[in-house]
């Protein structure tokens, strides 16, 4: 995770001593991001501050994780808090984003760039000191960007309640990934081990795996995949593949597994369907018609390989293995 420092300077109430408080923001991940605060080594709490929080890209959706109640801890800052008059309940806790419309130098808050919050914590020393280091809030924004954070000079002087009082604005950043992205390896050529492995260290997911034939791609190689090499997808992603078979068997017109007189007849009905000469570009047009009618390579689908497979059923006998039939010079 990375961690930004500011240092905020402030003046305590009721006391002429410098308070000193270390804020800090952590990226959690997923958009969210940790603000913690460390007063450790430092001799005085402020009672409390303000703080801008900027985006560059997205917006800021929430603030959350905030003290609320009574306790020892830094929380929404006191004039948010809705006290029944009549009860002395708190009806409502309020907030620690500032409204942008109530005061001056307030960021315009939540579903945009930019919110100031304000955070408090009145106590007279002792047990009710908050802590001296805690969580502030989170905070979650909607897309990659660089959060920054700065001390609110004017809205601190006001919630301190100490004209004279003011932050150190010194900016701090800090990239925060909502999603992740990862580049697909190229893995075309290799072998469905090697590109599973590839896949898997560029911190993506080996996907489905289908097979094609291909004249130039070796069987058990890789032919593509979806998404294609190179291209930036969200880290996690599937990467579908299609590995390589080898060349059609040709002589296999209806794909059985084997060549034999069946294959005679599919040719025989798409000669007869189509007549002679049937050029190539159209018999693989079609998932019925597709490159297995050329048995003899001659560029279209006719008569000529009805005699080709007749040959070779004649030759080797009915239900010739595709497994013979592919790797010699009948494919």
């Amino acid at each position: 995770m990375k961690k930004i420092i500011l240092v905020v300077v402030i003046l305590a109430l009721a006391t002429p001593a410098m308070a000193v408080i270390d804020i800090n923001a952590v990226d959690e991940g997923s958009g969210v991001v940790r603000i913690d605060y460390d007063a450790s080594g430092h001799g005085q709490l402020p009672r409390a501050f303000a703080l801008n929080i900027t985006v560059d890209a997205g917006t800021i959706d929430d603030v959350s994780s905030y003290f609320i109640g009574e306790g020892a801890g830094y929380g929404i800052f006191p004039g948010s808090i809705d006290i029944n008059e009549t009860t002395g309940v708190v009806d409502d806790n309020g907030t620690p984003v500032g409204d942008p419309c109530a005061f001056p130098d307030t960021l315009p808050g939540l579903d945009t760039n930019g919110v100031t919050i304000e955070m408090g914590s009145l106590y007279v020393g002792g047990p009710n000191a908050p802590a001296a280091g805690g969580t502030l809030c989170r905070v979650t924004v909607s897309a990659n960007c660089t959060l920054s954070v700065s001390g609110n000079i004017g809205r601190g002087r006001v919630v301190n309640e100490d004209a004279t009082e003011a932050t150190t604005n010194l900016p701090i950043s800090i990239p925060v990934v909502v999603v992740s992205l990862c580049i697909v390896p190229d893995v075309v050529g290799d072998t469905q081990a090697d590109a599973t492995t590839a896949i898997t260290t560029a911190g993506l997911s080996a996907g489905a795996v289908t097979t094609a034939n291909s004249n130039t791609m070796p069987t058990g190689r890789i032919i593509s995949t979806d998404p294609v090499g190179e291209t930036e997808v969200d880290c996690g992603s599937d990467v579908n593949m299609v590995r390589s078979i080898g060349p059609a068997c040709k002589g296999d017109i209806n794909a059985s597994g084997t060549v034999n007189s069946s294959d005679i007849i599919a040719i025989a009905t798409l000669v007869g369907t189509y007549g002679a000469g049937i050029p190539k570009s159209v018999a693989y047009g079609s998932a019925n018609y597709n490159s297995r009618g050329d048995a003899n390579q001659d560029e279209k689908v006719n008569s000529s390989d009805i005699i080709k497979i007749a040959t070779w059923v004649g030759t080797y006998g009915t239900g010739i293995p595709k497994s013979i039939t592919c790797p010699h010079s009948y494919n």
